[in-house]
């Protein structure tokens, strides 16, 4: 039995990112602001790529065999990852042994530290993933401590020690559950989510929606537990630890919670068994004979999918709606069934050049030998998807749910079927032709690959318009890692399907036909509406989602889409190092914002590149113009992404408190949060350059620059606005803008590598 996590069955996030109301009581707020404290960006990374190695150790050593090997899969990943929890489990240990008999609430900010210091274990024997993970983990722990010192002495400097021997102790026994999930990943089954604390702490800070779903409810994820909310759960449990012991003299804790059963953290093998019945279809359409009905085929193949998908639950319990699109859709893909009325299916995808260099390459994606079931197969299953992400009112009403139906299936045939075949107006890109090729069909992990790659100029202000994950330019993102603008690209576009994830797309698409060279996972980028315009001319080829899954590529949806550049010209595109999991971090900046605390933190990280550049001006006595122009810049948001940048501090997760405000005010706020940033990087930059070119000399890649602002004014009339506790002169005071005026209290700092 695991400890510290109770059994959830819900997948999605316990974290609205909409219409929420932040915890008024003080203990709410310090929970709140703990589990920010905790929030790391590296330990993400770091977890997703000890579950990337683990995932290509079990994929080598069963290449071609399936889930009848179930066991020896488990068997090698366990073996794998032992070494990992062991490690871990040692070093918590001795952190907390060499901390029982110290007095550190006596110690500072920097005594504190160099206590913690004296305890980093040694990192060498394990693999590459290994090391990166006990690394992050090291980090984590004294964040936890740090984190509990400081919250114990606000409530009895008494506490301290029990607060942190409580914060350790959960943060060992939440090491192997972990691990677990990661183990699951490995081994294609859906990892049994870890939300009894998350859940319990989304309560406590009021961070859930009181209304209905929201618009992230009507799209299923791709992997039912991702890991970014594996992650944020793991912190959330941590977060509650600290707390167990304070809420003794304060509200009573909802984080002493234990096991209701004896789950093991595998979970199920719902993306097995989706890919087997998946196969299982495709045979079907295979050996049918002209003209046969399918409906007894596609009624067997819904449950299996709608099981996999989050949202498919609304469809699972209205057999009415199911039988109805069964026989529709058996009706109209008829024509293209059997085999003397499946040759001009099949004429139509050699003439679209859907074969290529595919089904040359036996062992590159396992393709079907016949495209043309593996289309049909795939239409049938896109139907069902979309149709499960369809409001509930239009599956209630007999006509409504038939023009649901019949709009997905017209959706579905856009994206599979030939251009020729399709109507004109039903086209998703008329000027490239093209059409979504699934790929790996009969793995748990599949995917579409579209069948055209374009090729395009990409200048400087084209990419600095177009996004990638995280609200980041990929203008950024390409001059971090070297590559000279403009250059001409062939883009390569895929799309996601139960199961997707993108590090192991990247890794079948790196021994590809079409790629003479690996991918990595930071070079995949989102094609949304607007991206697809820009590039392609083609907004019809993007796909639009949720805020939700455009902030890290650990966390996608099923029918999201995405690109990929190829440079043509000569070995501009960086190569990654071997066993690097991404390429060079981009410049990035983040604002947040504690309305509680009256605080706006500003983080500004420089790529390795640019801080290199930076430093070597300053150190020619002309650079504080360099390094004004880059932070300045930072703190000038781009139109698009704007909302993206600026966080409520509290959540740790997109402002949806701070959206939800009348636009002038959120305008007005934003120009002043700019304004106090801008003038405090200006003063430091005069007097303490040095400080900079000391950080970017560090081995650790890139710098942070980071700008505390403390009683700043107007942000608690901004909270008491939104809870609408504002009399009219002190409303309109925020309206106008007079509510900010005045100058809060400065920190700046600036830190090697990048800090979260």
């Amino acid at each position: 039995m695991e400890q510290g996590f109770t059994s959830w069955t819900d997948n999605e996030s316990p974290f609205r990112e909409e219409d929420y109301a932040v915890g008024e009581s003080e203990f709410s707020t310090a929970l709140s602001t703990a589990f920010y404290e905790l929030r790391d960006e590296g330990f993400d990374a770091a977890v997703a790529h000890l579950v990337a190695e683990t995932e290509q150790l079990v994929e080598d050593r069963f290449q071609a065999e399936g889930a009848i090997y179930g066991t020896e899969k488990q068997r090698l990943a366990e073996a794998h990852l032992s070494p990992v929890g062991l490690a871990a489990e040692q070093y918590v240990d001795a952190l907390s042994e060499g901390l029982a008999d110290l007095d550190i609430s006596s110690l500072g900010g920097s005594g504190l530290s160099e206590v913690l210091d004296g305890f980093d274990p040694v990192l060498s024997g394990q693999s590459p993933a290994g090391e990166d993970f006990l690394g992050s983990l090291v980090k984590k722990a004294k964040s936890a401590v740090s984190t509990a010192v400081s919250a114990a002495k606000k409530v009895g400097r008494k506490l301290a020690s029990a607060v942190v021997t409580a914060a350790l102790r959960k943060l060992r026994a939440l090491v192997r559950p972990l691990l677990r999930r990661v183990l699951a990943f490995a081994i294609d089954k859906l990892p049994v989510p870890l939300r009894g604390p998350a859940r319990s702490l989304a309560q406590r800070i009021k961070l859930e929606s009181e209304e209905g779903a929201v618009d992230g409810d009507l799209y299923a994820p791709a992997m039912g537990l991702d890991l970014l909310s594996l992650a944020e759960s793991f912190d959330a449990a941590l977060a509650g630890a600290l707390f167990e012991v304070q809420s003794s003299v304060g509200e009573p804790s909802s984080f002493a919670e234990q096991e209701t059963g004896a789950e093991e953290g595998l979970g199920g093998s719902e993306l097995e068994a989706l890919a087997a019945a998946r196969q299982e279809l495709v045979e079907h359409i295979t050996q049918a004979e002209d003209g046969e009905d399918l409906t007894p085929a596609i009624e067997q193949f819904v449950p299996v999918l709608l099981s996999a998908l989050r949202v498919g639950i609304k469809l699972a319990g209205r057999k009415r709606v199911v039988n109805f699109l069964a026989h529709y859709v058996a009706r109209i893909i008829g024509r293209w069934v059997g085999p003397q009325l499946s040759r001009p299916l099949s004429t139509a995808i050699v003439d679209t050049g859907l074969r290529l260099a595919t089904l040359e390459q036996p062992n590159f994606g396992r393709p079907p030998t016949d495209l043309g079931p593996a289309l049909l197969g795939a239409t049938i299953e896109d139907t069902v998807r979309q149709l499960a992400m369809t409001e509930d009112y239009m599956l209630e009403d007999e006509d409504l749910m038939q023009l649901a139906v019949s709009e997905a299936f017209d959706s579905a045939v856009a994206t599979n079927f030939p251009a020729g075949l399709i109507r004109p107006g039903l086209q998703q890109a008329p000027t490239l032709g093209g059409s979504f090729l699934p790929m790996l069909i009969s793995s748990a992990h599949p995917y579409r690959r579209y069948t055209r790659s374009p090729q395009i100029e990409l200048t400087p202000q084209l990419a600095n318009a177009v996004m990638t994950f995280g609200a980041v330019p990929l203008g950024t993102l390409l001059r971090a890692a070297g590559t000279a603008l403009p250059q001409r690209f062939r883009i390569h576009i895929f799309e996601a399907m139960p199961g997707t994830s993108l590090s192991r797309l990247a890794r079948n698409e790196g021994h590809s036909p079409w790629l003479g060279f690996n991918m990595a996972v930071d070079e995949i980028h989102p094609l949304t509406s607007m991206v697809s315009g820009l590039l392609l001319q083609e907004p019809g080829l993007g796909t639009d989602v949720p805020d939700g899954y455009l902030g890290s590529r650990h966390r996608i949806a099923v029918g999201q889409r995405f690109f990929f550049l190829e440079p043509l010209e000569g070995m501009a595109r960086f190569e990654a190092e071997a066993g690097r999991m991404a390429a060079p971090t981009p410049s990035r900046r983040r604002i947040s914002v504690n309305l509680a605390h009256a605080r706006v933190m500003g983080k500004f990280y420089l790529s390795e590149s640019e801080s290199q550049q930076i430093a070597a001006a300053i150190k020619k006595g002309h650079g504080v113009p360099a390094l004004l122009k880059a932070l300045v810049a930072g703190t000038t948001l781009a139109p698009r992404g704007e909302t993206e940048e600026i966080e409520e501090e509290e959540s740790g997760f997109t402002a949806g408190l701070l959206r939800s405000l009348a636009p002038n005010i959120l305008r007005v706020l934003r120009r002043r949060i700019r304004a106090w940033c801008a003038t405090a990087i200006a003063d430091w930059a005069r007097q303490r350059s040095g400080e900079f070119v000391r950080a970017a000399s560090d081995p650790a890649e890139g710098v942070t620059v980071r700008v505390e602002l403390t009683a700043v004014p107007g942000l608690n009339l901004v909270r008491d606005a939104r809870a609408g506790r504002l009399g009219p002169d002190a409303l309109r005071g925020v309206f106008s803008g007079t509510a900010f005026r005045g100058t809060p209290n400065p920190v700046v700092t600036v830190t090697a590598g990048r800090i979260r």
